[in-house]
């Protein structure tokens, strides 16, 4: 066509080849055409630069300068969370939360997640990471859920990504806080009032050892004074 693009038709839809940027797009039926399939040899540019292709169902008509392959990043959104397998109502619609609080009690849940962008799905592919557990992403394909289980009481970030049918990613994503609150035995306030407890009991014991040792010396001084009278008054 006039902007240099190459239009390859195929027997599974029409490859469109840009040299400038050495990439292939590629366009089907859920693109509007009538057929995956067409004629080798059937093919036409009129006057005007609008490009014919014929397949086995008739005909594709087209303007190829309006027909824009420009790679924007992707809409990204959360669609789901549950827990034990089970979804849950949060406070706020699931695609604008920005902070979930769970208790130690929780401990499986899950995010699902989806790329916006109906050109081919199954070609959308995602990434995600559990900051404070995760060291490195997970790339997982096509599989848009991630679950965890069994995390210890704190803060973590779940971040996700996703890229389109075309490979452009979304890589700024999206971000929420997860906060798990511990059993009362993990938390700070209960190691300080523990510590302070055993702080306590350890000088009780030492008051009350120093006291017994000091009262057994006293004991001992009065026993040998009266030795000591005994034998004074023995001697004399």
């Amino acid at each position: 066509d006039k902007r240099g693009f190459f239009w390859i038709s195929t027997n599974k839809g029409i490859n469109v080849f840009d040299p400038a940027k050495e990439m292939f797009y590629y366009l089907s039926t859920k693109d509007g055409l009538q057929g995956n399939e067409f004629k080798e040899g059937s093919f036409y540019i009129n006057h005007n630069g609008e490009i014919f292709f014929g397949g086995t169902n008739g005909f594709n008509i087209f303007d190829p300068q309006k027909i824009s392959f420009e790679q924007k990043k992707p809409a990204l959104k959360l669609t789901s969370f549950k827990k034990f397998d089970k979804e849950v109502t949060l406070s706020e619609s699931i695609t604008s939360i920005q902070e979930i609080t769970l208790s130690y009690i929780d401990r499986f849940f899950s995010f699902e997640f989806a790329v916006i962008d109906y050109l081919d799905p199954e070609k959308n592919r995602y990434a995600y990471k559990l900051e404070g557990f995760d060291k490195n992403w997970i790339y997982s394909e096509r599989r848009n859920y991630a679950s965890y289980t069994n995390l210890d009481g704190g803060e973590y970030i779940f971040r996700v990504k996703g890229a389109n049918s075309q490979g452009v990613w979304n890589n700024d994503g999206i971000a929420v806080k997860i906060k798990i609150i511990p059993p009362f035995y993990k938390t700070l306030w209960f190691k300080i009032v523990s510590l302070i407890a055993l702080a306590l009991l350890l000088y009780s014991y030492v008051l009350i050892r120093t006291g017994t040792v000091r009262k057994r010396n006293e004991e001992l001084a009065k026993l040998v004074d009266e030795k000591t009278a005994e034998l004074k008054e023995a001697n004399e």
